[in-house]
């Protein structure tokens, strides 16, 4: 039997959401996600969310990638990685091996994170 890529990621999604509580603890650590202002069932939504979008989208495989694509979801909003600098980052790092994450961040100017921060308040109304 062979399974395809999208077969690997579907199952790491799945194996992923088996852990959500402990992404949820992670998130307030590194992220200052605050689970007693948030309804459990929306919270778990988000992350799952993030989970597809990181896993099945980027095509993320490292935990460290995943855990540190749901904290810039947290910090930057669940959008972050439409900004072009960022979008074009992913594209470019897809088939380097190793964290993609921290290949990411060496490529990235640091103001972009300022303009991810300020345009997911702007998107949340805030």
């Amino acid at each position: 039997m062979i399974i395809s890529k999208q077969q690997m990621q579907e199952m790491r999604v799945l194996t992923c959401e088996r852990h959500i509580d402990e992404y949820i603890r992670q998130l307030s650590d590194l992220a200052g996600l605050d689970p007693s202002r948030h309804d459990r069932g929306e919270l778990v939504e988000f992350i799952r969310a993030g989970l597809r979008r990181g896993i099945v989208d980027h095509g993320l495989t490292w935990e460290i990638d995943v855990v540190t694509f749901l904290a810039w979801r947290q910090l930057f909003g669940p959008h972050f990685d439409e900004l072009p600098a960022i979008r074009d980052a992913f594209l470019a790092s897809k088939d380097e091996p190793g964290s993609r994450l921290a290949l990411i961040v060496r490529h990235l100017p640091l103001g972009i994170w300022e303009v991810a921060a300020r345009r997911g308040a702007e998107k949340e109304g805030g």
